[in-house]
């Protein structure tokens, strides 16, 4: 149905084959397995600043649409905290930790609810 997943293009496939296969390891870890993870991601990061004409420390991965959907609310609250402005974030589950961790003011409406952030007037 596409909307909780997608089939991998094939040439993803064959990107990816090798770090599914042999080079399997958590990319955070110092063991070989982790280092040459860790270089697969580094290079996957610069080709896709390149092609976006970005900085590659721009560029983060997630491992599906809550995480990245936490990343962009948690840039929204950072960016009005930034500016001094309040924000009312209204949402459901799963954006409410990231909203609390930012100290975002929240008001819980129901899990159906799509995240958003208003402005207010609290101070």
């Amino acid at each position: 149905d596409y909307n909780a997943t997608a089939p991998v293009h094939p040439l993803v496939a064959k990107e990816m084959g090798l770090y599914l296969a042999k080079y399997f390891g958590n990319p955070s870890s110092a063991h070989y397995y982790g280092v040459k993870a860790r270089e697969a991601v580094e290079k996957a990061r610069r080709r896709v600043s390149g092609f976006l004409g970005s900085r590659s420390e721009e560029i983060v991965f997630t491992s599906g649409g809550a995480e990245s959907n936490n990343y962009a609310i948690g840039g929204v609250a950072e960016a009005y905290k930034e500016k001094g402005i309040p924000a009312l974030l209204l949402a459901g589950s799963p954006a409410d930790n990231t909203a609390r961790s930012l100290g975002a003011l929240i008001s819980v409406a129901g899990t159906n609810l799509s995240a958003g952030f208003l402005p207010t007037l609290l101070k």
